[in-house]
């Protein structure tokens, strides 16, 4: 008698099994069709739904937008017509799952819980995430909303700009017809940024003299010789060469009572670390800076505390320390924009 090889009763293989038979009883009922199994489910999610867009056809089908726009395209070969409205939504359009995270206001979202049409609301509260609900909660957090239908950009801002105008609420009424007016919409949006520099006070900079009273130091992120980012960061030879350290001025060193080697630590409204420091003149009074890319190592990992800003973090991992909030121009983090205290452990 042949064994019985029970990695053929484990349940990732008895599904595959069952998608495997599935797929070949479709294809030889519907032969003379010559369709596969995913145009089929395509076409009549079209045909149960004669508005539905790309966007929606491959949430329901399962599939992402480049994979549904090479199925229509295949079903137009064959010579069957898969019609689709376009919507062109640029943010700050939001669904429930993934487009909250990216605006300033995701802290205050939450999914609803229809799995068939995207509902995003505020948290402990019935009101629906609408554009000018979002639009509201960014300007209060001191975001410049560009599009003088919304509110006209000012000088001086401290939340950055949000760049998209009238092209969100255009996308949704114009659909594909917006391509004939971008350029129109992009010198609308471009005419209200600056040509030329302009000095502004950017949030925790020298400027913030009101958070300055309890942070007086400006933080800044650099990169270190012995590691690409995070990469290679748990290799203790190459920590032995440039140990993680903090950069600090010896005249502030001196006004706090810090000798290079010292545990000091470092803290933001958002964390603390604890490393040592390194005491040097290369880097100017009144700043210091921590090497980006250090694990992240807590000193206690209890599920409920992890991450939480009152936990210490070991590993002198800047992001402890950082804002999630963008850069104005790039989006990016904004790793030298942080003030910060500092003091001996």
């Amino acid at each position: 008698m042949t064994p019985i090889d029970y990695r053929s009763l484990r349940p990732g293989h008895l599904i595959r099994r069952a998608q495997q038979i599935a797929v070949a009883i479709f294809m030889d009922e519907c032969a003379g069709f010559d369709l596969t199994p995913v145009q089929y489910a395509a076409l009549a999610a079209i045909a149960a739904n004669r508005d539905i867009d790309a966007t929606r056809l491959s949430y329901l089908v399962a599939l992402d937008r480049s994979t549904i726009g090479t199925v229509l395209e295949r079903l137009e070969a064959k010579g069957l017509r898969a019609r689709l409205n376009h919507r062109l939504a640029p943010l700050p359009t939001v669904t429930s799952t993934a487009k909250p995270f990216a605006t300033l206001s995701h802290d205050k979202l939450e999914g609803g819980e229809d799995i068939v049409d995207f509902n995003p609301r505020f948290k402990n509260s019935p009101q629906a995430a609408n554009a000018q609900r979002l639009r509201d909660d960014m300007a209060s957090r001191g975001i410049d909303l560009l599009g003088n239908e919304i509110r006209p950009a000012k000088q001086g801002s401290t939340g950055g700009w949000l760049e998209t105008g009238k092209l969100d609420e255009l996308g949704h009424k114009l659909g594909a017809r917006l391509a004939a007016q971008i350029d129109t919409e992009l010198e609308i949006l471009l005419d209200q940024i600056t040509g030329l520099p302009i000095w502004y006070d950017a949030p925790e900079s020298y400027g913030d003299t009101d958070t300055m009273k309890d942070y007086p130091y400006q933080l800044i992120g650099h990169h270190t010789k012995t590691r690409t980012h995070s990469s290679y960061g748990n290799v203790d030879w190459m920590k032995s060469v440039a140990p993680q350290q903090c950069w600090i001025n010896a005249q502030d060193a001196a006004t706090i009572g810090i000798a290079n080697g010292d545990d000091v630590v470092i803290a933001t409204k958002r964390g603390k670390v604890q490393i040592s420091a390194k005491v040097t003149e290369r880097i100017m009074p009144g700043v210091v800076s921590l090497p980006q890319g250090a694990w992240y190592d807590p000193e206690t990992r209890d599920a409920a505390t992890i991450g939480d800003t009152s936990v210490l973090d070991r590993g002198g991992c800047i992001s402890v320390l950082t804002s999630t909030r963008p850069t104005p121009i790039s989006k990016g983090n904004g790793v030298h924009t942080n003030l910060c205290k500092i003091a001996k452990a």
